[in-house]
């Protein structure tokens, strides 16, 4: 990830799991590009890491489609979290195995994920697995104050 990914992480936090699960059709009746297309068009990061998105949501529905259909079909799909968890933030038993399955290789492709810049998703987690030790809170920084120049990340997302 280069700060352009970062900006639309932060802009995105909230909405960013269920702009990416509107793609999810594209895994199995589409090409990778067609997965890696839509993510570009509903969340916007530059293609190195809309590619890295990519690859873990295909990678999560070879490796977690019947754990994910279950899920889905028990109604549970519905919200991230296992309903009553509250602040323990169990997920439902299809981001588990995203997360398991596809969440390091993802790590390792993208080099961050919003946990580790300290960035609260929608996606409710366990207080314990939210990293606190950072040395910037990419929540409140104004990158146009730092002068952060966006046009300089665009020409990556073609």
């Amino acid at each position: 990830s280069n700060p352009q990914d970062i900006v639309v992480y932060v802009e995105t936090r909230k909405t960013i799991a269920k702009s990416s699960k509107s793609c999810g059709p594209n895994v199995f009746l589409g090409t990778k590009d067609d997965v890696t297309d839509c993510l570009e068009e509903k969340i916007g990061f530059t293609r190195p890491c809309t590619e890295c998105w990519s690859s873990n949501m295909i990678n999560t529905g070879k490796r977690c489609l019947n754990t994910c259909m279950r899920t889905l079909w028990s109604g549970f799909m519905t919200d991230n979290n296992v309903p009553g968890a509250g602040a323990q933030g169990w997920l439902n038993q299809c981001l588990f195995c995203d997360e398991k399955m596809s969440g390091p290789d993802f790590v390792t492709c993208s080099g961050v994920a919003r946990r580790r810049l300290g960035i609260v998703s929608e996606i409710v987690r366990n207080p314990e697995q939210q990293c606190r030790n950072m040395d910037v809170d990419w929540v409140d920084v104004d990158f146009d104050s730092i002068g952060f120049d966006r046009t300089q990340w665009e020409n990556q997302k073609v």
